[in-house]
């Protein structure tokens, strides 16, 4: 099931909602994204893993979904503190880094599937149809983990490509997404 394109234009300061997929319970949630926006910006709503300790992930696509992985560049941070008020951490996270990697791309560390575990947040792409540029991106996600920590990823860097992102799919390594919903904004 694709997500739903919305027939009008809500503007959410100065946002356009272009789709929105809720449908749950599928391997992943994947967008066309469209041209001639300044930013594409994409808002995650209490996504909630089948699999306990799953990492939410993420793909971009350059012809039109065909297939995913464009050579990207990332830093990922990560700050944690547990219901038990025994564990804090800031960290600086080398493993889920990407150097020029087509792969999976990391936006969280392992989200819990209890029944009230899940994460939110944002991820925006920058420019994505610009012919100059490479794409700009900054992610901010909060989740609930599977060690009942309250943690906060932060992921940065750009998608190393001039071309159009014309597709982005996001999905979990290990399972699939039970519930939640993602919306796909454009800034105009």
């Amino acid at each position: 099931m694709s997500p739903k394109m919305i027939g009008y234009q809500e503007k959410i300061n100065g946002l356009v909602l272009i789709a929105e997929d809720d449908s749950g319970s599928k391997a992943s949630y994947e967008f066309d994204v469209p041209a001639g926006y300044i930013s594409i910006e994409f808002h995650f709503y209490n996504v909630h893993p089948v699999t306990d300790a799953a990492k939410f992930m993420w793909r971009s696509s350059v012809d039109a979904g065909g297939s995913y992985g464009v050579a990207t560049q990332t830093s990922f941070v990560q700050t944690y503190h547990n219901e038990a008020d025994s564990a804090t951490n800031l960290s600086y996270n080398t493993s889920y880094d990407a150097d020029l990697s087509t792969g999976d791309l990391y936006l969280s560390d392992g989200i819990g599937n209890d029944n009230d575990q899940g994460g939110s947040g944002q991820l925006v792409i920058y420019g994505s149809s610009s012919p100059t540029y490479v794409k700009h991106f900054m992610s901010h996600l909060q989740h609930s983990s599977a060690g009942d920590t309250c943690n906060i990823s932060r992921t940065g860097g750009y998608i190393n490509t001039t071309s159009d992102v014309d597709a982005v799919k996001f999905f979990f390594d290990s399972g699939n997404i039970d519930t939640g919903i993602i919306r796909m904004y454009g800034l105009t």
